[in-house]
């Protein structure tokens, strides 16, 4: 058994996206979304507007805007991964995700670039659950 095996259950997660209107051979549109769009839309928002207002009004030189927007950041995605990742695990994975937003942080300000942002979470995100999306199809 391999470790996506143990965090996923691919009859449940199918179950459940088909539940929700996902048709395997309708791949493009939530493709392009959740490459595209979602991550700039997540990035302006966690990114531009609430570690922003947080590092306005915390004590200067602290992590408290780091630290809250990234959990912040990690538990909006808790639903989600409590209806498709297994128990246990979508508390896991969403610890690793808060790590993750700090990151995405700490790219943001040493380039001073939504941008580069943007295609980090593009790229080494939504695209990576794109292609556990396309492999549970398959």
């Amino acid at each position: 058994m391999c470790l996506g095996e143990v965090i996923l259950d691919k009859k449940d997660v199918l179950m459940q996206l088909t539940n929700r209107g996902y048709r395997p051979e309708m791949i493009v549109p939530p493709g392009l979304y959740f490459v595209l769009i979602n991550p700039t839309m997540e990035e302006l928002y966690w990114r531009g507007v609430v570690l922003n207002l947080l590092e306005k009004h915390a004590p200067k030189g602290s992590h408290i805007a780091l630290i809250w927007s990234s959990i912040a950041f990690a538990s909006w995605h808790y639903l989600v991964f409590r209806v498709l990742i297994r128990p246990t695990w979508a508390e896991v994975c969403i610890f690793i995700l808060a790590f993750i937003g700090m990151s995405q942080v700490c790219i943001y300000r040493r380039t001073k670039s939504i941008i580069v942002a943007i295609l980090w979470h593009s790229l080494g995100l939504d695209l990576a659950v794109m292609i556990v999306f396309i492999s549970l199809t398959c």
